[in-house]
């Protein structure tokens, strides 16, 4: 029965969707990923007309041992399927209707159309019950099987492709359900495609068959009951009327188990490739290959391909086969489709398949085809648009979220109560979607942020695993920690009298209003439902500790911002995809948390506690050269003077509007100012190019230390509120330091007169037990079972780590060479000559150096050495507005004193001092700088504070570089911000001792 110009069927619609954000991006990463794959599969090979590039033999064998690979796959689901099927008495043939269908060979040079282009071909359709083709030019009349027959006669015979497309031809079917089709069986399209006007002896046209009905697997039912005893209405479960004895009547009836269902497709369009090309042999895609026969397996010329176009076809529109559908209706459609459209289809649906056998639900491809059909033109252009937006803010939001926690040494300022939640959270609806057979993908989704949540919580909690037992526990807390745990706790338990009882009646609706397929799965649908329906709530503790602290500066904002974005995009989906109107205002309350925060971020724009951060937005350093060396002809202020400039010329490259003028302190270190000349620090600013007069100077002595100290300074004074730029670091020229004669002071009546070091009497002399420091080295060595053989070791691997540094380059972005000018010419100075002037074979063998039989060695303490290094501090805010990229931030500082001879220890001290005032623990340390005076100095320290050797002065340290005594606190600091770069470290802390029984630590984080 006929009518052509009927009008089609209303199927029936499905009804609105929701989709979460997490199976919309999935959805968009396929959408991507196969249009991706359209677009590389349709531009890859182009030659002329060629679709892919001619390969050798090679190339096309691969090509097919690759197609072995997929059909051997293809086999084995079919064996799985085929015994399912059998199970229920159906016909397992139904897999593969075809199987005596020409297959593509692989042979001949190219492969050509077998007419030419545009050539009229008329074409003949047969909807039959066998899966055997009617003969040739066969009506249809006299056969049984045939349901119905048409022909379009004279494709392309009336109109040319380069002007128009053919004409379409368009007819609604109306087909009995017999009983054939009421046991199961498939019912076939068989399309003839042949020559309108035939050739003698020419090829005699093509057929290919195309099923009309599908099989599908309907699930096993859910098994869903009301627990209080009332049973559920069954009338809405079922898919299929059930009145009936047939087989799908009683699966429909009875559906303990999966059963295998008949659908039938509503339509059946036929369209003809409009394409020319000549394949390069073995290089046809299978998705093409699959709608293209072969007049010649030789030589691989083609028929036109025929596509069966199924793209917007959706399951809801199929129509379920039993006992009580005595009739189908079909439209066939016959039309032609560009190759880049049936390219770009073919690729998706292909794409869509692999996602089905990795068991992802026919209803998100539906999805996105109702989306493509039902929504505005204009309407989805922006939804593409905004959709992959989304994508991009998700995996941005996932990358921040991971680098700031990956960072994170602190938890000051955030809820770890409600990590914690969360975590739960997540875990709830894991084993939500496990109980509901969610598909693996999905569920592989959830799990990479379980895993993620766990990892955040570790950041907060520390795990010990000995003798067999797990221990865990809260982490050591800071003052300001501490702080942010009671605002914690009081938001969260305010939160929970208000979320207890929704919980609680949440729960008891579901238990009487809706079927679960038992107690357990009631537990988690209901826990589900609370989290989707007021889980957002869990985000207000945050705002707490925010508005108390008045502060924002702890969030992760940048993460944050994207998730924002996201949630906004959420809401345009609200409005694009069909969902009730209370969902979709439902979508708008994470936005108020949102903006919350956002205003928060407004007016809390200043952190009072961390306004004025002092950060280092540049540091350098001369080359450190050995004691009357290369340096030795240069005053200590002018190595400074070289340091500065080069300084300020870095930042004015970064940015023009830095310049010497912004500089309003100058505050450097110096030990042994003695014939340096009045107000050290002045000299060296003088010195510096672009120097003014009002810069305020300052010279710092704190013995080795000077050069941290005046750091130190400089932190405190923009802390305090100075908004220009201040210079800090030390300098020293050991080389330079006089003789003191003090008895021609007052005249030498008679006898010699003493000559003094000044070197070792105002650097290297312990004044108050009348010692050289070395012996303060040696008792340190005796206090803590330091060996000769430790310290040795310990030099030589110093010297290793130096010289490899050197040689790799790491000093090279912390060094500003410097220019010695003399009679014979200018040499400049660019690298650090200790490391590589000494051979650590003979370092075992050297004679100690401070008392007899002792353990300290002229190889195993730090040189006398020349040297300079400057940094610039700016206040945070002001070097970013100025367009500069700080290099660190400091973070906390300070000093600390004990008996003069025990200074070799102090660092251990002084170290827990700064991150207490930075707000840190040890163990969110990530590198260490431990100035080593002597070798003995690091190994003690780091014995005492339990650090590993790893982790500290991984560059080599000063027994190797040199320790110019002004110069080295300063040194230390930068050195230190290179390693935390090198290393893709955060937190690090230089610790300096020094004479009197001091020390000093310096903690900074990478920026």
């Amino acid at each position: 029965m006929s009518s052509r110009d009927a009008p089609p069927a209303s199927p029936q619609q499905a009804g609105g969707l929701s989709i979460p954000p997490f199976l919309r991006t999935i959805m968009n990463v396929v959408f991507y990923v196969s249009l991706f794959n359209f677009l590389r599969s349709a531009l890859s090979g182009m030659q002329g007309g060629d679709l892919v590039k001619p390969g050798g033999g090679e190339a096309a064998g691969s090509s097919l041992m690759q197609q072995h690979s997929k059909d051997a796959a293809k086999d084995a689901a079919k064996d799985s399927a085929k015994n399912m099927m059998e199970r229920f008495g159906l016909d397992s043939s139904l897999l593969d209707p075809y199987p005596n269908a020409p297959k593509f060979s692989g042979r001949g040079p190219k492969h050509e159309p077998v007419w030419g282009y545009g050539t009229p071909i008329d074409i003949t359709v047969h909807i039959s019950t066998s899966a055997t083709p009617p003969p040739a030019n066969a009506t249809g009349d006299d056969d049984p099987s045939v349901l119905h027959s048409l022909v379009h006669k004279d494709f392309f015979g009336k109109s040319s492709l380069k002007t128009a497309p053919p004409e379409d031809y368009s007819e609604f079917l109306t087909l009995p359900v017999g009983a054939y089709m009421k046991a199961n069986n498939t019912v076939h399209a068989h399309v003839r495609v042949a020559r309108s006007s035939p050739r003698p002896g020419g090829p005699p046209g093509s057929c290919r068959s195309w099923p009309l009905t599908v099989h599908r697997v309907r699930r096993k039912r859910s098994g869903k009951k009301m627990l209080l005893g009332e049973e559920p209405d069954e009338e809405a479960e079922m898919a299929v009327a059930v009145v009936d004895d047939t087989v799908l009547g009683r699966a429909a009836a009875d559906h303990e188990e999966d059963q295998w269902l008949m659908y039938w497709k509503p339509a059946l369009t036929i369209q003809v490739v409009e394409m020319n090309a000549a394949f390069a042999r073995g290089g046809i895609p299978p998705q093409m290959s699959n709608s293209m026969d072969f007049a010649d397996l030789e030589t691989g010329a083609y028929y036109p391909a025929l596509y069966f176009n199924e793209f917007w076809q959706t399951t809801d529109r199929q129509v379920a086969i039993n006992g009580t559908v005595d009739e189908v209706t079909l439209k066939v459609e016959i039309g032609s489709i560009a190759m880049w459209k049936w390219q770009g289809m073919s690729q998706m649906e292909h794409q869509w398949a692999q996602q089905a056998k990795m068991g992802g639900n026919p209803a998100e491809s539906d999805i996105i085809k109702g989306m493509f059909t039902d929504t505005n033109p204009v309407l989805l252009a922006v939804t593409f648009i905004v959709s992959l937006l989304h994508s991009v803010f998700d995996m941005l939001a996932f990358k921040n979220d991971i680098a700031f926690f990956k960072k994170k040494k602190s938890m000051v300022g955030l809820s770890i109560r409600t990590m914690i939640v969360n975590a739960f959270f997540q875990v709830v609806i894991f084993l939500y979607l496990m109980d509901n057979d969610t598909s693996f993908m999905i569920l592989a989704s959830n799990g990479v942020g379980l895993a993620i949540e766990f990892w955040k919580i570790l950041k907060a909690f520390k795990f010990s695993f000995a003798g067999g037992e797990v221990s865990w526990g809260e982490k050591e807390d800071t003052k300001a920690e501490t702080e942010s745990k009671e605002y914690d706790e009081i938001a969260t338990t305010h939160l929970l009298y208000i979320t207890g009882p929704l919980m609680v009646g949440y729960s008891t609706y579901s238990l009487m209003n809706m079927a679960h397929k038992s107690w357990y799965s009631w537990v988690l649908s209901s826990l589900v439902g609370f989290i989707y329906m007021f889980g957002f709530v869990m985000m207000t503790p945050q705002l707490f500790i925010n508005y108390k602290l008045k502060s924002v500066a702890h969030m992760n904002m940048r993460t944050l911002t994207y998730k924002t974005l996201g949630t906004f995009v959420d809401d345009l989906f609200a409005f694009v995809i069909k969902m009730p109107i209370m969902h979709r205002l439902s979508c708008f309350r994470d936005d108020i948390i949102f903006f919350i925060f956002l205003y928060q971020r407004y007016i809390y724009r200043v952190d009072y506690k961390r306004a004025n951060d002092p950060v280092i937005v540049s540091v350098l350093r001369t080359p450190i050269a050995p004691f009357m060396g290369s340096l030795s002809s240069a005053p200590g202020p002018a190595l400074a003077s070289s340091c500065i400039s080069a300084n300020i010329s870095a930042l004015s490259a970064q940015s023009p509007a830095f310049t010497a003028a912004r500089v309003t302190d100058v505050l450097l270190g110096n030990v042994i100012s003695a014939g340096i000349g009045q107000a050290p620090a002045r000299q060296a600013w003088k010195g510096a190019a672009g120097a003014h007069d009002a810069a305020r100077c300052t010279t710092v002595n704190k013995v080795c230390a000077s050069g941290m100290k005046a750091a130190m300074y400089a932190a405190q004074s923009i802390q305090l509120g100075n908004k220009g730029a201040v210079v800090c670091g030390g300098f020293e020229s050991m080389s330079n330091v006089p003789f003191y004669l003090p008895a021609l002071r007052g005249g030498s009546k008679l006898g010699n007169a003493v000559a003094i070091d000044g070197v070792v009497h105002d650097g290297l002399w312990d004044c108050y037990n009348d010692q050289h420091m070395g012996m303060c080295g040696e008792k340190c060595a005796g206090d803590y079972g330091i060996t000769r053989e430790d310290q040795d070791a310990f030099a030589i691997e110093s010297y290793r780590r130096a010289s490899e540094a050197v040689a790799a380059g790491k000093f090279a972005k912390e060094i500003a060479p410097y220019t010695v000018s003399s009679r014979r010419g200018d040499t400049v100075v660019d690298t650090d000559v200790e490391p590589s002037a000494t051979n650590p074979d003979k370092i075992p063998k050297l004679r100690s150096a401070f008392k007899k039989e002792g353990t300290v060695t002229a190889a195993n303490a730090s040189s006398l050495n020349d040297g300079a290094c400057t940094m610039i501090m700016m206040d945070e805010e002001e070097a970013k507005a100025m367009g500069l990229k700080p290099v660190a931030r400091v973070l906390g500082f300070a000093d600390a004193e004990q008996a003069p001879e025990d200074f070799t220890t102090a660092p251990a001290l002084a170290v827990p001092l700064a991150l207490e005032a930075a707000g840190l623990t040890m163990g969110d340390v990530d590198f260490h700088e431990i100035n080593e005076a002597f070798s003995v100095v690091a190994l003690a320290n780091m014995k005492i504070m339990d650090l590993d050797p790893a982790k500290v002065n991984v560059n080599g340290g000063a027994v190797a570089l040199g320790h110019p005594i002004g110069c080295s606190g300063a040194r230390i600091v930068g050195t230190l911000a290179s390693v935390l770069e090198q290393n893709d470290g955060n937190i690090g802390v230089a610790s300096i001792c020094n004479g009197g029984g001091g020390a000093s630590a310096f903690v900074i984080e990478r920026m």
